[in-house]
C-alpha cells in the first residue's frame, strides 16, 4: 500500500466523519507515532518493555523482518572513527542512532567466523549478582554485557551503548532492529492545486497485515474507531476498480 493510497483512505475517512482537514504532515506525524507504538507492541515482553539482547527472535513476528540488520563486524579493541559502530574510552560498543533494537552481539570464537555464541546481555539487577559471583572467572569462558550507565554515565538518548566483559578483545557481529523511516507525502502546489510526488514520497515499509493495523492506529487516534475487515474491503474494492 503506497503512502498516496494512505492517506487518501484517511483523508476520506476524517471528510466522512466530518473530523475537519488535516494536512499531510499532520497525517504522515500521526502514521510515524503508530508505526513506532506497532513495534513496541510486537516486542512487548509482557511488561511493558522490550527484552533487549535476550533471544528476542522468540518474541518479534515476520512483521518487523524489514528491520533486521544483521552481521556488522567489529572488535571491541577497535577505539578509532573508523569502527562502523564506535566504541567509548573504554571499549564500549555504542550502537548507530538508528537502532531501534538490539537483537544480540555474536562472538565469533574461530578464525573464520563460522562459529560463535549468543553474549547474553544482563539487566540492572542481575549485573551485580554475575559481578559477585564466586565463579566470576567463567566471564572468560562465557562473555555477557549490561547497558544504561557506563562509569556512572547516563547513556545518550540518542544512542544505545553496552559494556562487554571480560575488558579485552572481542569479535563481534551485531544483530539489531533499525528504526522505521518515517513516512513522507510529498507533494508540489501548482496554482491551486496539489500535485502528490511519488519520487521524494516514503512509503511505509511494513508489510499489509502490520501496515493495516498502523491504520487503523493512527484512525483511532483521530477518533474513528474502524476494525480490520472495514479496511480492507475499501483496498479490495479499490484495486477490483483500478
Amino acid at each position: 500500500m503506497t503512502i498516496f493510497d494512505t492517506h487518501r483512505y484517511i483523508s476520506f475517512l476524517l471528510d466522512k466523519h466530518s473530523l475537519g482537514y488535516k494536512s499531510p504532515e499532520e497525517i504522515d506525524l500521526i502514521l510515524h507515532r503508530e508505526q513506532i507504538n506497532e513495534f513496541r507492541a510486537l516486542l512487548d515482553d509482557g511488561r511493558g518493555g522490550m527484552a533487549k539482547g535476550r533471544k528476542v527472535e522468540q518474541v518479534y513476528t515476520d512483521d518487523l523482518n524489514p528491520f533486521r540488520v544483521a552481521g556488522t563486524t567489529y572488535n571491541t579493541n577497535d577505539y578509532t572513527t573508523d569502527n562502523p559502530f564506535g566504541t567509548g574510552p573504554s571499549g564500549d560498543v555504542v550502537l548507530p542512532p538508528d537502532c531501534m533494537h538490539l537483537i544480540t552481539f555474536y562472538q565469533k570464537i574461530d578464525a573464520k567466523g563460522t562459529q560463535g555464541r549468543r553474549i547474553e546481555i544482563l539487566n540492572d539487577g542481575e549485573i551485580g549478582d554475575r559481578m559477585d559471583s564466586e565463579l566470576i572467572d567463567s566471564i572468560a569462558i562465557t562473555p555477557f554485557g549490561y547497558g544504561g550507565q557506563i562509569n556512572g554515565v547516563t547513556v545518550a538518548k540518542t544512542s544505545e551503548r553496552y559494556k562487554l566483559f571480560p575488558n579485552e578483545p572481542l569479535a563481534l557481529t551485531v544483530h539489531y532492529f533499525r528504526e522505521p523511516l518515517k513516512p513522507k507525502y510529498a507533494y508540489v502546489i501548482v496554482g491551486r492545486e496539489v500535485i502528490f510526488d511519488q519520487s521524494q514520497s516514503q512509503d511505509l515499509e511494513w508489510n499489509e497485515g502490520a501496515t493495516n493495523r498502523i491504520i487503523i492506529r493512527a484512525l483511532a487516534s483521530l477518533g474513528i474507531h474502524l476494525q480490520e475487515p472495514s479496511l480492507v474491503q475499501y483496498f479490495d474494492a479499490k484495486t477490483q476498480s483500478e
